[in-house]
């Protein structure tokens, strides 16, 4: 049995970012770039088979613009600090109520706001079940080559 670890290690002045993008990919055949085809995908399917005249007024979905590569990547590095910080509520996290330095949490709003965060997140997390069962283990066994 051989050495375990990267078969190409970063080098030490790599960015965390840099380690994202290793294990997510980058480019058309990347994870980031399936989430946000995916979402997308989602998003244009929802709005066919739901009229915006039976929609609430107050749907966050009415104001839908696709999600692109860059956007997808900041909501999967919130969905990772919210892994780190944790909260009772999605939403608190954008809340500005408790400005103590223990709650809050002002670089979440910089980052995205809490209703695109939100919108995203419902399609996002709906497209896994719909996912090629061939996609995810090939994405898994890709990381085997890093």
């Amino acid at each position: 049995m051989g050495p375990s670890g990267p078969v190409h290690p970063p080098t030490p002045e790599t960015t965390p970012v840099s380690y994202f993008d290793m294990m997510c990919g980058t480019g058309e055949s990347g994870l980031v770039q399936l989430l946000v085809q995916q979402t997308n995908l989602y998003a244009a399917q929802y709005l066919e088979r739901h009229s915006m005249v039976d929609m609430p007024a107050h749907s966050r979905i009415r104001d839908w613009r696709d999600v692109t590569a860059d956007e997808m990547r900041a909501f999967l590095g919130l969905l990772l600090a919210m892994g780190v910080v944790r909260k009772a509520t999605m939403s608190s996290y954008w809340n500005d109520g408790n400005k103590t330095w223990l709650t809050h949490t002002p670089s979440f709003g910089e980052v995205m706001t809490r209703n695109r965060f939100q919108v995203c997140f419902s399609g996002w997390s709906y497209i896994w079940s719909y996912l090629d069962v061939l996609t995810v283990p090939n994405f898994i066994l890709c990381l085997h080559t890093l």
